[in-house]
Parts: C-alpha cells; structure tokens; sequence
C-alpha cells in the first residue's frame, strides 16, 4: 500500500489531472500526468471502471498491480506530480512483473523517472 501521502484522493484532483495533465499510453494501462501544486510531492491515484470489467474482483485485482508496480518505482520518479493510472483489459492477464516493466518504459519516455540509485542497481 502506498503511503497516505501519496495517495490521490479527492474527486477534484482527479478531474484536474484528467483536465490539465497529458497522457501516456500502454497495452495494460494509461497514465495521465500533471504538474502537482507542490512541488515536493508526488501523488498517484488508480482507476478501474465497471467499463473495464463488471466484476469487483477483476478490478480490484488490477489496481493491485498498478499499485505494485508503482511501489517498486516509487523512490526513482520524481516528485512535483499527480499521476493517475486507468487499467486497460491488457492488464486482465499479465503478471506484476509485466506491469512494472511498462510502467518503467512509460515513466522513461515521459521523462518522470530520475537516477537509480547506488542500492537499486546492485539488488538487480
């Protein structure tokens, strides 16, 4: 779970990110980005509609991974940012691992990830 700080919460914010941000696509998510109002902080918020699956425990499951994932990437993205991340139905079938690496491919390209550090690249 990630910390409370880092959590979007309001209706408004997600609109606003929705509004204001820019998106990024891959096969198992979206991700809309947005400059944050402080720039010391960095926000995720997770989506998954009754458009994407009916059951609960599909979407539940889904927002899981892209939790996990960005957990993982947590500490390399850098902060000033609201992110929210719509599952897609390519999610429905991969693993975690999947997931992060495009989630990691997405953040890269639009330039959100920061340096790996020292501890990061000797757990590899």
């Amino acid at each position: 779970m990630l910390p409370e700080g880092n959590r979007l919460r309001s209706k408004y914010d997600f609109r606003r990110v929705k509004r204001v941000g820019r998106s990024a696509h891959s096969p198992y998510f979206t991700l809309l980005y947005a400059p944050a109002k402080d720039s010391a902080t960095l926000r995720f918020g997770f989506v998954a509609s009754t458009k994407f699956d009916k059951r609960a425990v599909v979407r539940n499951r889904a927002r899981r991974l892209l939790r996990e994932a960005v957990r993982v990437h947590l500490s390399r993205i850098k902060p000033g940012h609201d992110l929210v991340l719509i599952a897609r139905k390519g999610v429905k079938e991969v693993s975690s691992a999947e997931v992060s690496a495009s989630l990691n491919q997405i953040l890269s390209k639009v330039s959100l990830l920061g340096p790996r550090s020292a501890q990061e690249a000797l757990s590899d």
